[in-house]
């Protein structure tokens, strides 16, 4: 009877919801949140300490814990960042922070929890997004706990150099990374005492925070950490986000000397970190600046012999492979293939018009192009994109790839670029990482949105990428512009219901949804059509993804 006693005891931990309460202890403090109607806001507790000084550029290390109560209700700042419409910074160093929003809720009951990563092609958004990504309607209507963490983006979470490994044993490039991975370390010690499950963390995620699922996905530091996975419009073998070392260290070394750290060695982490934050993000905004006087003239002062990421200056940071298990072994879809992952019930997908909103930024990228693109540009922007392969793979698929498109099949340029990005980068990289992980026995589902929304924006974009976030979060942003019809609330519905679902019952599927969704398999192609009315489907854009899929080899042979 002692034994029972005791196991119980431990159990409780787990199995017995906190109160509904809005000061709690956690195992660094006691924080005090904001009771507003039903649900209770912790905006800011700390999960890390603050990475600044010799903590700059290298993995997150736990808060100090402190005394007192500590008032958490305010929002937190965003972590450094160069605000994209005048070029101004955004943002503090000390900036780790989450946010918890707890519901009212059965206090006999532990709820499943949703841990949210921010999109944002690593180089800008925070964990709230000017109240785009507020929990509150997801945690009520669900009746889930919702946790959602900053981390570090552009230089300051990506910045990846050889000295940088020497001292964090033998990781580079991947401290936005680790940063989510301590939060969930902080949500597996902490989830319980505000009525949360554990073991029911489902992380989900939407662009950058899809390619970061599945850097967990294939994480050994993330092992248990979380029990399902949900990767909105991302990807798993991106080699324009998951960068080889020699390409990573390349680019951030030029770019260092861009700042004017030209030194090797400790002297060169020395001089990055002291520089001020201000001084450290004007080396981004200069070198836009000149890019846009003189584009070719820039490229050969940052780079002289050196590598500049693909989608420079949009989106230049990602993931170093760096070959350590605490940063990223291989490619993640490398490693979902040869069985190398966290083996959970997973749910991915992709919008029908991902490329819509990439395609001006070419002119960007590739200097001489024009908006719309004309079938000239559309070629040099694929020699840019495919720039780390090597050139004569490169020259050899091209011309495939503009025949598989032919011009005569579109109405312009536009949307002829979008369905192309759309079906390399997104539609079919994630059928490849979902046939992978499947071929292991893990339970995967695929879906497809869509859905002919009421917004002004539908007409000129379709579904563009992230379209699809304001219906996950049930959230009208902003409501000038995204208020809802019906069916658009049936469809908020429906993602929040598959969406809990997994973490609640490792499937999507329940007697209250609007269709019961087929699990994915390479035999039968079933996907979900998140649409209206929500359907399924079989063989989403098959011959095209089987196409991708013959490119991509060519190119890394």
């Amino acid at each position: 009877m002692l034994s029972v006693f005791l196991a119980l005891a431990v159990l409780g931990t787990v199995a017995m919801a906190a109160p509904w309460n809005n000061t709690v202890v956690t195992t660094d403090g006691v924080v005090r949140g904001e009771t507003i109607g039903d649900v209770i806001y912790f905006h800011s507790i700390p999960f890390a300490s603050p990475p600044v000084g010799g903590l700059r550029f290298a993995p997150p290390t736990p808060p100090t814990p402190w005394s007192g109560v500590r008032d958490v209700s305010a929002l937190p700042p965003l972590c450094p960042q160069i605000k994209i419409l005048d070029l101004d910074i955004l943002g503090s160093e000390d900036c780790l922070y989450l946010h918890v929003y707890v519901p009212r809720h059965d206090p006999d009951v532990v709820l499943p929890v949703m841990f949210w990563i921010y999109g944002g092609g690593y180089t800008f958004g925070d964990a709230y997004e000017f109240s785009i990504y507020d929990g509150t309607n997801l945690a009520l209507n669900e009746n889930v706990i919702v946790v959602a963490p900053n981390y570090r983006v552009g230089s300051f979470g990506f910045m990846a150099l050889n000295e940088l490994a020497n001292e964090a044993g033998g990781t580079t490039g991947n401290y936005g990374l680790q940063d989510q991975q301590l939060a969930l370390k902080w949500a597996q010690a902490n989830v319980a005492k505000f009525g949360g499950d554990p073991n029911k963390i489902t992380i989900f995620g939407e662009s950058a925070g899809g390619f970061s699922v599945c850097w967990h996905l294939v994480s050994p530091g993330s092992a248990g950490l979380f029990s399902h996975a949900i990767m909105e419009s991302g990807s798993c073998d991106s080699p324009q986000f998951f960068q080889s070392l020699d390409n990573a260290v390349a680019f951030n070394t030029e770019y260092a000397a861009g700042c004017g750290c030209q030194q090797t060695g400790d002297a060169l982490v020395s001089c990055l970190r002291g520089l001020n934050t201000v001084d450290l993000m004007s080396c981004s905004i200069n070198a836009t600046s000149n890019l846009a006087q003189n584009r070719d003239a820039f490229l050969q002062y940052v780079t002289p012999g050196g590598v500049i990421p693909a989608l420079w200056p949009f989106m230049p940071w990602g993931p170093a492979i760096d070959g350590s298990k605490l940063g990223l072994l291989d490619t993640p879809l490398a490693l979902l293939t040869a069985g190398q992952f966290n083996k959970v019930p997973t749910i991915f997908g992709t919008n029908q018009n991902e490329g819509t909103i990439f395609v001006p930024a070419i002119i960007l990228m590739v200097p001489g192009t024009n908006f719309p693109p004309q079938d000239a540009d559309i070629e040099k922007a694929l020699y840019r994109v495919f720039d780390m392969y090597p050139s004569a793979n490169v020259a050899a698929v091209v011309p495939k790839v503009i025949a598989q498109y032919p011009a005569a099949n579109y109405d312009g340029g536009w949307a002829r670029a979008s369905d192309l990005l759309t079906h390399y980068f997104f539609t079919c990289g994630v059928r490849r990482s979902a046939r992978a992980i499947i071929d292991h026995g893990v339970p995967l589902w695929l879906y497809h949105f869509e859905y002919r929304f009421s917004f002004i924006e539908y007409d000129l974009l379709g579904d563009y990428h992230a379209s699809e976030l304001v219906f996950v979060w049930d959230n009208q942003f902003p409501p000038i512009l995204h208020t809802f019809t019906s069916r658009d609330a049936a469809i908020a519905d429906a993602f929040g219901l598959y969406w809990t679902n997994l973490g609640r019952f490792d499937s999507p599927n329940d007697p209250a949804v609007p269709v019961q969704w087929p699990q994915y398999s390479s035999s039968s192609n079933l996907n979900l059509n998140i649409s209206y009315p929500i359907g399924t489907s079989a063989n989403l854009l098959q011959p095209f993804c089987d196409f991708w899929d013959g490119i991509v080899k060519e190119l890394a042979q």
